[in-house]
């Protein structure tokens, strides 16, 4: 399989379009920039269109050759993420061959800067206040930007959960004093398996700015003694998605996700743009309702704000009571809020997520024929 850079336009609104040819079919990614009246330098590499590329390679056991520059260190990072990968879920990638027209040594930026993959979410939100504020100590970087993007959680081609997407975000990133770029791009549709190839099309993104700043970022999903593998993020994968052109970190990974929201809660700009829901509710934020919002609800109550602009519905025995838990994750995530907070919700509250703890396990133990 080839991957050629067709189109790479510089500047605030610039574009990259790469050709992917296997065997007699041609595909096209593409990706859109808006960086908000600052130039966005093209990238000296094709590193981005490499690891674009990857996963789609993996799964159709295609050898993958970049007609262009790889940065010798990125690519034989990225030889090791097709082992991390092979390992992990056979099911979907098989061992490939990666290279290229020219492998070069990596050149630094020499840029301090970073740049922020910035959702709206919990752990976005806290990486960009743990930078901005110092939290992580000698790691802490200005944060130039936070890049949000369309066609990764916020589809496509929905333009109208886009709009208000990118509203709350760019209300959340200005209260730290930082700009919104935004990125809208098609890769989603070479991703293979979503939960498992997400980091790779974050990296992608992240290496297209590689000749503008120092450091790509993206959130940890989990805290370090709670990471999930195989996952697409977690400390195995974040260190292969980088090169010295462009070191990448998943910041994070030292808290957990209750432990987030309580440093957050006292930012009102996070308590109004706050976004968690995946159930697209009419306020473009949270439904209060579903299983996530109610966890997120549960840590905000603990941290003394009962009621949050970002949520339809405040945390109540009724919403308590009517949420599912999914799986393991869930779980455990709700487990280790309500052990830390119960003495400071509602009685009622905590009876009620407490009962739907004890089904979860209760099912489980059926499905694996414990009981």
């Amino acid at each position: 399989m080839e991957v050629r850079l067709q189109a790479a336009a510089s500047g605030e609104n610039s574009a990259h379009v790469v050709e992917v040819h296997h065997s007699t079919h041609v595909r096209q990614m593409w990706w859109r920039f808006d960086t908000a009246g600052r130039p966005l330098l093209a990238p000296h590499t094709a590193n981005f269109a490499a690891v674009a590329a990857l996963p789609w390679a993996m799964a159709h056991a295609a050898d993958l050759h970049v007609r262009g520059v790889l940065d010798r260190t990125f690519l034989e990072n990225l030889e090791d993420l097709v082992d991390v990968w092979v390992r992990w879920r056979p099911d979907l990638f098989q061992r490939i061959r990666i290279d290229a027209d020219d492998v070069a040594e990596g050149r630094p930026s020499g840029s301090n800067e970073a740049v922020l993959m910035f959702s709206g979410g919990v752990d976005a939100t806290f990486a960009l206040a743990a930078h901005m504020e110092g939290l992580l100590g000698h790691r802490s970087r200005p944060v130039s930007a936070g890049l949000l993007v369309q066609g990764f959680d916020v589809p496509l081609h929905d333009d109208g959960w886009w709009s208000i997407a990118r509203h709350h975000a760019q209300r959340l990133l200005a209260a730290f004093g930082v700009p919104l770029w935004t990125c809208t791009t098609n890769w989603r549709e070479f991703s293979v398996d979503w939960e498992m190839s997400f980091g790779m099309g974050i990296a992608a993104v992240l290496h297209q700015c590689e000749a503008s700043i120092g450091l790509g970022l993206w959130a940890a999903d989990e805290s370090y003694d709670h990471e999930i593998i195989p996952w697409g993020s977690n400390s195995i994968v974040a260190p292969l998605l980088g090169s010295p052109s462009l070191p990448v970190r998943a910041e994070g990974g030292g808290y957990d996700r209750d432990e987030k929201i309580g440093y957050l809660a006292h930012h009102e700009a996070v308590r109004r743009h706050l976004r968690v829901c995946w159930r697209r509710p009419p306020n473009g934020l949270n439904c209060g309702r579903c299983e996530k919002c109610v966890r997120t609800l549960v840590s905000l109550w603990a941290a003394g704000y009962e009621r949050c602009e970002a949520f339809e519905m405040p945390l109540t025995a009724l919403t308590a009571a009517r949420i599912r838990i999914g799986n393991q994750v869930q779980h455990d995530l709700l487990a280790n809020a309500l052990s830390r907070h119960a003495s400071r919700l509602p009685r009622s509250v905590v009876i009620a997520l407490r009962y739907h703890l004890a089904r979860f396990r209760l099912l489980k133990k059926i499905s694996m024929g414990r009981l």
